[in-house]
């Protein structure tokens, strides 16, 4: 390769090309590097276009497409613009500082995690927390004979309701629900779809709040 003593490695490739009598649009097509690239390598300009790295490969391609000794163009191309070796990083790389000689890691803000960790941990438990107690007290009286049922909700008496036969109704409140039953033999009890124990005669006042449900005798 004498001409390439003679020549910078742009203009030996450009003259092998034309040689060859190849276009800039064939070579692009068969190198898959870029017609403007190619130009750029011929022009002795490709490090003015893309990084080091990179225009070291495709000069290394366009001479193997032209069937060059690739290595000893590759070669006169780094000592004539030069070998970088180190090569900018896409990716951010973790601060260093020496403390005491050593060379360490820049220690990150984990303490900022961990409180952010904590604050949405707390929030969610008082999420949980407020919809579990913040459930209305509810329970139902099925009537199967008239039957009188005095209410008191969040410990306030609300009404006096008379049930028929038959009839069903359902009571709710914030913290708690209390009826007083005049016959417990004419009613059913019922808690979340549960049926509830009470006597089976006589007066009854069944109390439900968060905690459950009580079942005591009027005092």
């Amino acid at each position: 390769m004498t001409e390439l003593d003679s020549e910078s490695v742009g203009e030996y490739l450009r003259s092998v090309r034309e040689k060859k009598r190849c276009t800039l649009e064939q070579a692009a097509e068969a190198t898959k590097i870029k017609a403007e690239n190619l130009e750029a390598i011929e022009a002795d300009r490709i490090t003015d276009r893309v990084p080091f790295v990179y225009a070291k490969a495709f000069v290394k391609s366009y001479a193997e497409f032209l069937g060059e000794d690739s290595a000893e163009i590759v070669a006169r191309f780094k000592r004539r613009h030069g070998d970088a070796s180190a090569v900018v990083s896409p990716f951010p790389i973790t601060p260093v500082m020496r403390t005491k000689g050593a060379l360490l890691k820049k220690p990150f803000s984990d303490w900022r995690i961990l409180a952010g960790a904590g604050v949405v941990g707390v929030l969610i438990l008082y999420l949980l927390l407020g919809a579990l107690f913040s459930r209305p007290c509810k329970v139902t009286v099925r009537a199967t004979d008239r039957v009188l049922v005095k209410v008191h909700q969040d410990g306030r008496f609300v009404s006096g309701a008379t049930l028929p036969a038959g009839a069903e109704k359902t009571w709710k409140a914030k913290r708690s629900v209390r009826l007083t039953i005049s016959k417990a033999e004419n009613v059913s009890v019922l808690h979340k779809g549960r049926k509830v124990s009470i006597p089976k005669t006589g007066s009854v006042t069944v109390t439900v709040t968060s905690r459950g449900v009580t079942v005591t005798r009027p005092s």
